[in-house]
């Protein structure tokens, strides 16, 4: 295992391990919406199917923050492994789960992998060179999207050709590959301040079921009626104002609220979590129109397996993205590179609005926006790392990832009923699918969102904060 100097000069060797550390967290995340179609045939009910997708998002938003900030206070790398280590063991039980209870316990083990992201980030800037930090946060930004589309290609070609517990074997495998790696160039942190001790844990506890109540109205409350959703949203709204309010007034809160009050933070975040609702769509709204049966007028009758391999190419594009967006940031400003990436995906989204009917059309569409949303993410991070110091590096992405989490959750369900708006059905009855129309109304909306997102870059500082007496690994 290399020490810590010796890994501050190998800062390729630790930018590869996070892209693979990143990439095996990305599937986790993606292969699981290949395999819905097919588990739901096993096991015969929708609803309770869903929560391998529910029970995820919520133990993602949970770990992405929580993991974050102890990795700050008692090592990220530390955190790192442990956070790995449960995603295996999630993945193992999922494999080996004979009924579906114990599969979605296994997923929201799996739901850690939405730690390694802000964890990343962490360890990147204590570690790798401050002159191509910017870079390098793109590249990883990049690896997301990257490993999405081959989460996506590979779920859907283990479920064409093989048992659908092979995609939960797979995540084994390169969960455990991947520990190892990290395990033979990382440093595990021994001088660290165990100051988590004097953290207010009972308090700050209030934010997971605050997080839980509200993900759930999101996913769920279409099926519970308008009462009990209503109910559960007015009493997660009230418990996330008093945990606010606690921990703002917290001499060691668990979670450093006051970070969302600094200006070029919640510019930030507004922003990503516009692109949350709206462009990060682009899975589900992808999926949906390249799957939707060609007699509609509007879809494309695909399997699952070639909606994958339409999608890889172009999110490797997207890959590249990051570093683009990282070269821009050095180049000019974290700034400069936003309004750039979200000019370029309301420009996208317009054009899949005006036409969505022709194969070539819509895969340069999305190649544009996965293209720009890969830029557009790792421009947001340099944003938010850049005005944080060191120490509450892990801690500000992990409040990040869990805006961006919510509010995809909210977006989810708001292009579901835009989708709804008009529909399309054989005369002989059957499933209705979402017209030309449907298409038309959410497109539109989605690149207005991004419209409204560009102007606020444009409120965004060109200049990051600079802290003194702080130094990363690489500076020392």
């Amino acid at each position: 295992m290399a020490n810590a100097g010796t890994l501050a000069r190998k800062p390729v060797l630790i930018l590869i391990t996070l892209v693979l550390i990143e990439l095996t967290g990305a599937y986790e995340t993606a292969m699981i919406y290949a395999a819905l179609p097919r588990l739901i045939e096993v096991f015969g009910d929708a609803q309770k199917v869903a929560w391998l997708v529910t029970g995820y998002m919520l133990s993602s938003a949970y770990f992405a923050v929580m993991a974050g900030r102890l990795g700050d206070m008692i090592g990220r790398v530390k955190v790192l492994f442990v956070v790995m280590i449960i995603m295996i063991v999630g993945s193992i039980i999922s494999a080996l789960g004979r009924d579906l209870f114990t599969i979605v316990i296994g997923r929201v083990l799996q739901g850690c992998a939405g730690a390694i992201l802000p964890l990343a980030f962490g360890i990147a800037r204590e570690f790798l060179p401050k002159q191509t930090l910017n870079i390098s946060v793109g590249f990883i930004a990049g690896t997301s999207v990257l490993g999405a589309g081959i989460g996506l290609l590979v779920g859907g070609l283990i479920i064409d050709n093989l048992a659908w517990r092979w995609i939960f074997r797979v995540s084994a495998a390169m969960g455990m590959a991947t520990l190892l790696v990290a395990w033979l160039i990382f440093p595990i942190e021994r001088d660290r301040q165990l100051a988590w001790r004097e953290l207010d844990w009972l308090g700050g506890g209030l934010f997971l079921p605050a997080l839980v109540g509200l993900l759930l109205v999101i996913t769920q409350g279409a099926r519970w009626g308008v009462g009990l959703a209503s109910s559960v949203a007015i009493g997660s709204l009230i418990l996330l104002f008093i945990w606010y309010r606690w921990e703002s007034r917290h001499p060691q809160p668990l979670i450093d609220v006051q970070l969302l009050t600094k200006r070029q933070i919640a510019i930030a975040n507004l922003a990503l979590a516009l692109t949350a609702i709206s462009a990060l769509q682009i899975t589900q709204l992808f999926t949906t129109l390249m799957q939707q049966p060609v007699w509609t007028g509007v879809g494309f009758g695909l399997a699952a397996a070639a909606v994958g391999l339409i999608k890889l190419p172009t999110a490797a594009v997207g890959f590249l993205a990051g570093l683009a967006s990282g070269a821009i940031s050095t180049r000019w400003s974290s700034k400069a590179a936003a309004f750039l990436f979200s000019l370029m995906l309301a420009l996208g989204w317009l054009l899949m609005a005006l036409d969505h009917h022709d194969m070539i059309v819509v895969i340069i569409g999305l190649t544009i926006i996965l293209f720009a949303l890969a830029g557009f993410y790792a421009a947001i991070s340099n944003l938010v790392i850049e005005a944080v110091p060191l120490s509450r590096t892990s801690e500000a992405a992990g409040l990040a990832a869990v805006i961006r989490t919510v509010c995809i959750g909210v977006g989810s369900q708001a292009m579901v009923m835009l989708l709804s708006v008009s529909s399309v059905a054989r005369p002989g009855g059957g499933p209705r699918y979402p017209s030309d129309l449907a298409y038309i109304i959410t497109f539109g909306f989605v690149a207005g969102t991004m419209v409204v997102v560009t102007l606020l870059t444009l409120m965004l500082s060109s200049r990051p904060t600079r802290y003194h007496g702080e130094m990363s690994a690489a500076g020392a």
